[in-house]
C-alpha cells in the first residue's frame, strides 16, 4: 500500500508539472518546454484594425501588481503611438482586460491607448485585412516570443517598399524602428510564456494569415 501511494504521488506531481510547464516543443534543433497559457498573468487588448476585430494577449511578470499593470500598460501606450503612422484609421481600441496567474477569467483594468492609424482603410482590397507584422523574439531563458498587430498598411507582393520581401528591418523603416524600441525599452514590463524577460529582435515579420485568408475566399 505504501509503495502504491508514493507511485500515486509521482504520478501526480508529474502531472502538476506538466499542467504547469506543459509538454516540450522543438524549435529547430532545441528541445524547450510549452507553457500552460495560465503560468503567467496575462493582459488582453481586444482592438479593431482593417476591417476585423483581433486580440493581442500579452504576458506579465508577477501576480501582477497594479504598478506591473500599469507599467506594461505605458510600454504599450508608446508601442501603438510608435505604429500610428503606418496603420488604418479604422484602428480602434475595444477593450483592456487582465488575468492573474493561473486563471483564465480576465477582469477590466485601464484601458491601453490605441490611436486612429494615419491611412484610410479601403474595404475593396480585403487582401489587407489578412495582413499582419509579426514581432519576433526571445527570453533571456531562450523561450521565444511573438505578437501580431493586424491593420498594417503594406501588403507584401503589391510592389510596397520595404515589406515585398516579407520582412521589415529597423534601418528600413522609422516606424517601425520606433515600436521596436517601445518594446525593447520596457524590458521587465513584458515576459515570454516561460516568465522571462523578452528582447525583441530588429526586424518584423509581414505575412497573411491562412485562417484570415480562408475567410475572405469564402467572403465572410
Amino acid at each position: 500500500m505504501r509503495f502504491y501511494s508514493q507511485a500515486l504521488g509521482s504520478v501526480l506531481i508529474g502531472l502538476l508539472i506538466q499542467a504547469l510547464a506543459g509538454q516540450t516543443t522543438t524549435k529547430g534543433n532545441q528541445t524547450m518546454p510549452a507553457y500552460a497559457p495560465t503560468f503567467t498573468a496575462r493582459l488582453r487588448v481586444r482592438y479593431h484594425a482593417g476591417g476585423r476585430n483581433h486580440v493581442q494577449t500579452w504576458r506579465l511578470p508577477g501576480t501582477p501588481s497594479v504598478l506591473q499593470i500599469d507599467s506594461l500598460i505605458g510600454t504599450l501606450d508608446l508601442f501603438y503611438t510608435a505604429l500610428q503612422p503606418i496603420m488604418f484609421d479604422d484602428w480602434t481600441h475595444l477593450s483592456t482586460t487582465v488575468a492573474a496567474i493561473d486563471t483564465d477569467i480576465f477582469l477590466p483594468t485601464t484601458p491601453v491607448t490605441i490611436p486612429a492609424g494615419a491611412v484610410v482603410f479601403d474595404p475593396a482590397r480585403p487582401s489587407t485585412e489578412a495582413t499582419a507584422l509579426s514581432f519576433v523574439g526571445r527570453s533571456v531563458t531562450g523561450g521565444p516570443f511573438h505578437m501580431f498587430q493586424y491593420g498594417y498598411i503594406q501588403v507584401p507582393g503589391d510592389g510596397s517598399v520595404p515589406a515585398q520581401d516579407f520582412r521589415i528591418y529597423s534601418g528600413e523603416d522609422g516606424d517601425i524602428a520606433a515600436a521596436i524600441l517601445a518594446l525593447n525599452t520596457g524590458l521587465g514590463t513584458f515576459v515570454a510564456s516561460d516568465g522571462a524577460n523578452v528582447s525583441v529582435y530588429p526586424y518584423v515579420n509581414v505575412k497573411a494569415n491562412d485562417h484570415y485568408v480562408k475567410l475572405i475566399r469564402q467572403g465572410r
